[in-house]
């Protein structure tokens, strides 16, 4: 399974008290015996202070989020 980030996003959810959100999408691309699959697959959490990380760190929490979700199906 391949993934990769198509897009992210912070959003500042109550600005005054600096609760924040993240945002994102993955492709995800699957080999198949026979063929592939692929499709995009979207998150929205809470993230502390998420206004002040890097689009690496941004992009590690997304990858993760997803990959954690994937496992729990």
């Amino acid at each position: 399974m391949k993934m990769k980030l198509a897009e992210v996003s912070v959003y500042e959810d109550t600005p005054d008290i600096g609760k924040t959100s993240i945002g994102g999408s993955v492709t995800i691309s699957l080999e198949m015996e026979d063929g592939q699959a692929s499709g995009t697959f979207g998150v929205t959490f809470e993230h502390e202070g998420a206004k002040d990380l890097t689009y690496r760190q941004l992009e590690q929490l997304v990858l993760d989020k997803v990959r954690s979700s994937l496992t729990e199906i």
